[in-house]
């Protein structure tokens, strides 16, 4: 029974076989299109991190060194008062405090990749913040009238505050820096690994709709030819060995009658004739 089955399923595979290679080729297709989409997708995702990623290091970066500037601006501005008692050296100041704030919301909001990095921010904003209050505390100390070893004292410490600014957002800097070419690298490669994967796509995909049509031509032109016994003159249908008129019925929903031609008409009344 399972042999005869086997030969059964074997001779269905026969018959079929072109509508069989063109269902795998078309399940391929299917397969590898919906694989592609999810590679696809899975790429334009990193993508979109890899470019978050570089635009918050660059960020962080800007604002760091904005940072740096305006607290230098702002101790030049105090140092310049404590010296002169002359107001306009507080311009800077108000200038630098009022951007400086600014700068350290946006700073504070950033979220960096880097654990030792978000303890460095957080610091610096802290430190930030310290050297203004200092700053205002000086210049009140100034307007009251303080003593020159206070004044310096006080300058003395700010001045701490700010040389420990500059070196924490050196150190910072630095290793944005290396972040932001790590990856800015790996967006690079993650680009081009994209576009090679979209190249070999679009190569297999124009590979499949070849060998598809090629089958679907092969397959066409042998549904056009007729096998035909030279002893019996019977024709192969799906497998069956028919006779004219059942292949014609069969294949085609055609009912035959029968007559004779007239060659063999007159072949027939020779040979009768002759008997």
């Amino acid at each position: 029974v399972w042999a005869r089955a086997a030969a059964a399923l074997r001779s269905k595979l026969h018959q079929h076989k072109s509508t069989v290679v063109l269902a795998l080729i078309a399940a391929t297709s299917v397969g590898g299109v919906t694989w592609s989409s999810v590679l696809s997708v899975h790429n334009q995702r990193f993508l979109t991190e890899t470019r978050a990623a570089v635009d918050q290091t660059y960020t962080v970066k800007l604002l760091i060194h904005e940072i740096v500037g305006l607290v230098s601006d702002l101790e030049s501005g105090v140092r310049g008062f404590a010296l002169t008692r002359d107001e306009f050296f507080l311009e800077s100041l108000y200038q630098a405090e009022s951007r400086l704030q600014g700068a350290l919301v946006e700073l504070s909001a950033a979220v960096s990749i880097d654990p030792l990095q978000a303890q460095r921010t957080d610091l610096i904003i802290k430190l930030a913040y310290r050297r203004l209050n200092h700053a205002h505390a000086l210049v009140q100390l100034v307007r009251d009238g303080g003593d020159s070893s206070q004044i310096t004292a006080h300058a003395f410490g700010g001045k701490l505050l700010t040389d420990r600014i500059r070196t924490l957002a050196g150190e910072t800097a630095s290793t944005e820096a290396a972040q932001f070419r790590e990856q800015s690298d790996q967006l690079t490669a993650a680009m081009a690994a994209a576009r090679r994967f979209n190249g070999w796509l679009v190569a297999v995909l124009l590979v499949m709709v070849i060998t598809l049509g090629v089958l679907t031509f092969r397959w066409r032109r042998s549904q056009a030819l007729v096998k035909v016994c030279a002893w019996s003159k019977t024709i192969e249908y799906e497998g069956e060995w028919l006779t004219f008129e059942a292949y014609l019925q069969r294949r085609f929903g055609l009912q035959t009658s029968h007559g004779i031609s007239p060659q063999e008409a007159d072949k027939f009344v020779a040979r009768m004739n002759r008997s």
